[in-house]
């Protein structure tokens, strides 16, 4: 027998497996599909008002009319897709590629872009490809969402992923859109240590009564912060409420729910706020409640969870999809290839 590596050398490391066979650097995430009827992420608000860059991956063949981000507020700060050409519509004004240039990218591969702004002048490129320099344009973009504007308006029906924001050349957003989750994480920051963390297993008595989680927590207005807890044996009529910074959320836990439930809420004011469950049915026991700090988070909304799909890289750079569900997602081993 040939010798080893290992034998020749005990400090050559040894081969990364997974499984038999299976490399254990294999390249694994979700991806987000969206149906294109009123789903998208929101974001805490964002305002460029002068230099700034967006870049996201997205794949799509349709050639309807779509944003990719915009302000859920309004219709006058977006990045669309308009038939066939891009469009860039800030508050000083409407900058359109030529006709036909996003045509070549409606192709189901995903599709690298990047919105840039230097010194007033707009630049779309796409796959590295430059496809159209506007005028001055230095109004300012408000960005609260990412794949509709306006209360939901024109949502991709596709893919977006990856999605950056730079405001001065200093990075300010990053959403890889692979969380499997309705809270969606902003990659630059981590979640800050919990405010609140404890272990509690009350059982009502009432559905009549409200649940108080200790401790009062010390929020800062302003931010973003997010709540998990987990509950058991929650009866199938209830449908309890939660209160948490001031704010208020009607039917929080489902009908007959059982496991984790989180959710972000952003205080208006800086104080101590009490927690508590609202509408608690009797027997119903929350085991656990905590509370952080997460900067950028989003939420995405309108949305199931058939809309994420796992997908492993192949040795070719495309994406494969694992046992995905259909619809919303064209086959069960859907491939999204690499531009």
């Amino acid at each position: 027998m040939l010798p080893t590596p290992q034998d020749l050398d005990p400090d050559f490391p040894l081969p990364l497996r997974g499984g038999p066979g299976e490399p254990l650097d294999t390249e694994r995430r979700y991806f987000l599909t969206s149906p294109g009827v009123n789903q998208y992420v929101s974001i805490p608000e964002v305002t460029l008002a002068g230099d700034f860059e967006i870049e996201f991956n997205y794949s799509s063949s349709e050639s309807d009319n779509y944003v990719f981000c915009g302000n859920l507020n309004d219709n006058s700060n977006f990045i669309a897709n308009i038939g066939s050409r891009f469009q860039v519509r800030t508050l000083s004004g409407v900058f359109d590629t030529p006709a036909g240039s996003s045509t070549p990218f409606q192709d189901g591969r995903l599709n690298s872009v990047v919105v840039r702004r230097v010194g007033g002048v707009i630049t779309v490129l796409v796959n590295s490809q430059l496809i159209g320099t506007s005028g001055q344009n230095t109004g300012d973009l408000v960005i609260s969402s990412v794949g509709a504007h306006n209360s939901g308006a024109a949502s991709v029906s596709g893919v977006i992923s990856n999605f950056r924001i730079s405001d001065n050349d200093t990075p300010v957003r990053f959403y890889p859109l692979d969380d499997n989750s309705t809270i969606i994480r902003n990659a630059l920051v981590d979640a800050g240590s919990n405010l609140a963390s404890d272990v509690i297993t009350p059982v009502q008595k009432s559905s009549s009564d409200d649940l108080v989680l200790p401790p009062p927590l010390s929020l800062e207005g302003g931010v973003t912060y997010r709540l998990s807890l987990t509950v058991d044996n929650t009866p199938a009529t209830a449908t309890p409420g939660i209160v948490v910074g001031g704010q208020t959320f009607n039917g929080a836990i489902p009908e007959g729910f059982v496991g984790p439930i989180e959710l972000l809420f952003t205080p208006t004011n800086s104080g101590d706020f009490i927690t508590r469950i609202v509408g608690l049915a009797a027997r119903t026991i929350v085991n656990s409640i905590a509370v952080q700090r997460v900067d950028g988070y989003g939420t995405y909304t309108n949305g199931a969870a058939a809309d994420w799909g796992r997908f492993e890289r192949s040795y070719g750079g495309d994406w494969q999809g694992q046992d995905l569900a259909v619809p919303p997602w064209e086959s069960a081993d859907q491939v999204l290839p690499i531009a």
